[in-house]
């Protein structure tokens, strides 16, 4: 008869190797699922939000001469309709002045042209977030291998995979913006108006910075540098918003900003107050971001040359 100690050793083993085997299937299959594409092996497409990731990846699989860059506004652009040049859309959601320049500095190979779309107002974050398309570390990996959440991502990209769901990014890097158009192309006009009250009250009183752009100062170093045309332009903003922020001491900052960036960028496109500002280029709910047809509009119209 087993002793206790004995049985309760079996019962440890077991327990362990019962836990490893869990965790190696885990990791098993979220390397082979990749839905993040964090390894570029992705073969059923990426339908979750996860940018970053995936870009980083795609970047070097997608055939491309161009790059367009910026924060979500440009992420939405169907870079397949531009012209004179075959883009690839390295945008994201929120991305800011540091993670395009480290974006830019890691992924750089053979484009001939790089086009970076900038917000008013927009300066250096206060606290840089870190170089996110740095080299994988082995705490990322094993983070990302074996993670439950992980698993319940591979398991909707396997089921929008069978479905034939539109993915949430092409293999050009533009984002698909059905899913934008569902939550925020509804006409509402109180929606709109509360939203466009909130963002030009937060605008109006904005305050430009001295020393507040090194990042757009580094990024056009490193273009340089690299022998790269860079085109800049700054985003149309809506005309309702530009209305009220006109009255405020925020507009005034703005011009300050805008001399700021045109010492670093003397050709910069400004269409900030353009045309492309009129309200039924944004969505019906979110005066906050314009349309991918409005901004295929400008860049072939006003800004690649």
């Amino acid at each position: 008869m087993d002793s206790a100690p004995y049985i309760l050793k079996k019962y440890v083993y077991r327990t362990l190797g019962f836990s490893l085997a869990i965790l190696l299937v885990i990791g098993l299959v979220s390397y082979y699922i990749d839905p993040y594409n964090f390894f570029g092996v992705n073969k059923l497409g990426v339908y979750i939000s996860c940018e970053r990731e995936y870009k980083a990846q795609q970047i070097y699989k997608y055939s491309h001469n161009a790059l367009l860059i910026g924060n979500s506004r440009s992420a939405m652009i169907n870079v397949s309709q531009l012209k004179q040049h075959r883009f690839f859309n390295a945008a994201c959601g929120g991305e800011k002045h540091s993670e395009i320049y480290h974006f830019l500095k890691k992924h750089l190979s053979n484009e001939n042209v790089v086009i970076i779309g900038i917000s008013i107002g927009e300066m250096d974050p206060q606290n840089p977030s870190k170089d996110f398309f740095n080299e994988k570390k082995w705490k990322q990996i094993s983070l990302y291998l074996f993670n439950i959440k992980n698993i319940e991502f591979c398991v909707k990209t396997l089921a929008k995979y069978l479905k034939k769901a539109p993915r949430s990014v092409a293999i050009d890097g533009s984002g698909n913006q059905v899913g934008w158009m569902q939550h925020f192309d509804t006409e509402n006009v109180t929606i709109f108006n509360e939203k466009v009250n909130q963002i030009a009250t937060e605008w109006s009183h904005y305050k430009f910075h001295e020393n507040s752009l090194n990042y757009l100062k580094k990024i056009k170093n490193l273009l340089e540098s690299r022998h790269i045309k860079l085109i800049t332009y700054i985003e149309p903003v809506c005309e309702p918003i530009m209305a009220i922020v006109k009255k405020s001491d925020g507009y005034q900052e703005w011009q300050k900003w805008k001399v700021a960036v045109k010492q670093i960028f003397p050709d910069i496109v400004d269409l900030s107050e353009s045309a492309y500002g009129k309200r039924e280029y944004f969505f019906r709910i979110d005066p906050c971001h314009f349309r991918s047809e409005t901004g295929i509009a400008f860049l072939n119209n006003e800004v690649i040359r």
